[in-house]
């Protein structure tokens, strides 16, 4: 009985440079482009953790000074929309202490009247959307 090899020289082919060459400058391109891209990141985080070190200080000397509690409330958020990346977080919550002082503002009765009105217009708004969406409906 004779046993045929001839198949084990297919398993491995010696590549020459230029088929080498090509997949290495590939994969080191994009080596450097993800090493630029958390340079990148790192830099914005090391921005945003001494921009959060200033507001920190910034809050302490507000409370030592009787600072309002919305104002150091915001400032806190500030903080927190820097360490996350997340400004949309800071702007919800600004807008929402501006409608909760405009509230808390004179007898308040004016700003109760005009938030139901909003609040109907949102409802109607809402409505349309679904109607578009479900005609069905």
């Amino acid at each position: 009985m004779k046993l045929d090899f001839t198949a084990l020289n297919n398993l491995y082919t010696e590549k020459t440079e230029a088929e080498i060459l090509p997949a290495v400058s590939c994969s080191l391109e994009s080596i450097q482009r993800e090493r630029q891209q958390l340079q990148n990141i790192n830099r914005i985080y090391q921005e945003n953790i001494k921009a959060v070190e200033l507001q920190k200080a910034d809050i302490l000397k507000g409370i030592k000074c009787g600072k309002p509690n919305g104002d150091l409330l915001l400032a806190a958020v500030q903080c927190i929309s820097a360490l996350t990346n997340d400004d949309t977080f800071y702007r919800q919550v600004a807008e929402d202490i501006e409608i909760m002082q405009w509230l808390q503002t004179g007898d308040g009765k004016p700003a109760v009247q005009d938030m139901k009105h909003r609040l109907e217009l949102m409802k109607r708004c809402i409505e349309n959307e679904l109607q578009k969406l479900l005609p069905d409906r």
